[in-house]
């Protein structure tokens, strides 16, 4: 089964962008020992060329989405 991110907030100042995915898999989105998360958190450090704050909160699977997990 794949995450599914419900909802992002970004709250941006010019020293660093907080991030928070809101998503029903957060496990998956972390990966083992962390490598996922900490590539992707580097990867937008890349884009914005700011620090990252980044955090991953659980949320259940938003009505009408919860199909993807029967088929």
């Amino acid at each position: 089964v794949q995450p599914i991110i419900t909802n992002i907030i970004v709250d941006e100042n010019e020293n660093y962008i907080e991030i928070t995915l809101h998503t029903n898999r957060v496990g998956l989105l972390i990966g083992k020992n962390g490598d996922t998360f900490d590539e992707l958190k580097k990867r937008l450090k890349i884009m914005f060329n700011k620090e990252i704050d980044l955090s991953l909160r659980e949320s259940p699977t938003p009505f009408g989405l919860d199909f993807i997990e029967t088929y």
